[in-house]
């Protein structure tokens, strides 16, 4: 139900932006605008508090847990901070040896050209890049709250538990995780196919490299998915700055 409801909001919010080109780089203000910034920030809100707010409401209802209970099972709270951290940190070692490989692969199938549309930094102003930056740092927070917080720790066997065990669930919840891209892909990025199944790809590979990380670590707790999730996004933007 979180997933679907997911998906379902995700999808309505990409297709209105689509259908108003809110999402083309021409809609960005070449200089800083103080009311373009506060319409960002707003919609931004708009984006992430009812997401959170669903699931926040959904495990309190359907798990009789209080508040702070409820954010605690999410992965959100101070235990197990340092172990989160470090097997996320060793984990994003061969996730990113994975992705240059599956990149390797794809110039060696379609030549250097692949990757000359896959992205439009040069033409984002560097106000708006710092912007994204905070904004990329929110979605990673809200992506890891819902994929690794809540649904992998409850389609665990148990938890902890072992790697092995786990595994069906880290990829089962790779896969839930690779769909909810799809709108974003296809309505904000207008990828093509081909374009879109490579970055699937690397979603699927950073979902369930993370997720083991989460698993090995063997706290209930996503510090160190939310910064991995947020490094493999934001570098790219910091890169150009």
């Amino acid at each position: 139900m979180v997933w679907a409801f997911v998906v379902a909001f995700l999808s309505v919010v990409f297709l209105v932006a689509f259908l108003l080109g809110s999402g083309s780089t021409q809609a960005i203000p070449t200089s800083f605008s103080l009311p373009w910034a506060l319409s960002f920030g707003l919609n931004a809100a708009l984006f992430f508090v009812p997401i959170m707010l669903f699931l926040v409401l959904f495990v309190r209802h359907y798990e009789k847990r209080n508040f702070r209970s409820t954010v605690s099972s999410l992965g959100l709270n101070r235990n197990g901070i340092r172990r989160s951290l470090l097997w996320s940190i060793v984990f994003m070692v061969p996730l990113v040896v994975a992705i240059l490989l599956w990149e390797e692969l794809v110039v060696g199938l379609f030549g250097p050209s692949f990757f000359t549309a896959q992205s439009q930094a040069s033409k984002i102003p560097q106000w708006y890049v710092v912007a994204t930056i905070i904004y990329l740092l929110v979605n990673a927070l809200l992506e890891e709250s819902i994929g690794r917080g809540y649904m992998l720790d409850r389609l665990m066997p148990s938890h902890p538990s072992g790697l092995v065990a786990s595994l069906p669930a880290i990829l089962g919840v790779s896969v839930l995780g690779l769909l909810y891209h799809v709108p974003e892909y296809v309505l904000a990025y207008h990828f093509s196919p081909l374009s879109s199944f490579y970055n699937l790809v690397i979603v699927f590979l950073s979902f369930s490299f993370v997720g083991l990380g989460y698993v090995r670590s063997r706290v209930r707790n996503i510090s160190g998915p939310i910064l991995v999730h947020f490094l493999l996004d934001a570098v790219p933007y910091l890169l150009i700055l």
